[in-house]
């Protein structure tokens, strides 16, 4: 098989080619499928020209036919409460708190550190503000930064969806619509990569909403260590 970019803007490689393979995937070989698997544990790429990459290799292992089944149902209302913290002295260790275990909850390993990232977008109009936070979030996640390995997504979030919409904050002093969303990493590349990432997400979603973007009130807040931010859910019929 070949892969080649329609746009003639865009440049495949076989370092992206083959790291769209583990996008979404619980396995990085194997990709069950409607009446098989789909196997790349021998798949290779090649570069056959500049916009062009061969795949091949790739088996699918028949499994005869498969049903999935997929439901949901309300189980009551929820609150989420984000909550800056100056010490840790008290909080229950099965609490997230970005800088801890909000992204895992495996203690940091040594050597690495665990960032949060709040993202807050107001506005006095609602669709505005809600499509910005999208968009942000949607670019924060895929944003190439270098080293990155997987296309799959760069963040964790805790909740889905991920932009949770606050209530009005009309009589505050603040644009009464608020959407904000909450991301983690251990990365210690993506963290590394933070400013350019921020600047650069800021001006995805300028280039693609630039109406909506002039309307809202776009501002990052990272959550560390040393600046820990904990995270608690609750849920009640």
């Amino acid at each position: 098989a070949e892969f080649f970019a329609p746009n003639p803007a865009r440049r495949p490689t076989c370092a992206s080619v083959a790291a769209h393979t583990l996008y979404e995937k619980s396995h990085p070989n194997l990709f069950h499928l409607p009446g098989g698997i789909l196997d790349t544990t021998a798949t290779e790429f090649t570069q056959l020209s500049e916009r062009r990459v061969g795949i091949r290799g790739t088996r699918f292992i028949p499994t005869g036919p498969s049903l999935k089944l997929e439901g949901a149902y309300c189980v009551g209302h929820r609150v989420v409460s984000v909550l800056p913290l100056r010490t840790l002295q008290g909080v229950p260790e099965d609490v997230p708190v970005y800088g801890r275990n909000a992204v895992e909850a495996v203690p940091v390993p040594k050597g690495l550190s665990e960032m949060g990232i709040l993202v807050v977008v107001r506005s006095q109009d609602r669709q505005s503000a809600k499509d910005v936070a999208g968009v942000a979030r949607s670019s924060l996640l895929h944003y190439h930064y270098p080293g990155r390995k997987a296309t799959s997504g760069n963040v964790a979030f805790p909740f889905s969806p991920s932009e949770v919409e606050v209530p009005s904050a009309q009589g505050l002093g603040q644009p009464p619509f608020t959407f904000f969303f909450l991301a983690g990493t251990r990365d210690p590349l993506f963290q590394g990569a933070w400013d350019v990432t921020r600047a650069s997400v800021l001006a995805l979603v300028e280039s693609q909403l630039p109406i909506a973007f002039r309307r809202c009130e776009v501002s990052f807040h990272v959550a560390s260590a040393a600046h820990p931010v904990a995270v608690v859910e609750t849920v009640a019929p």
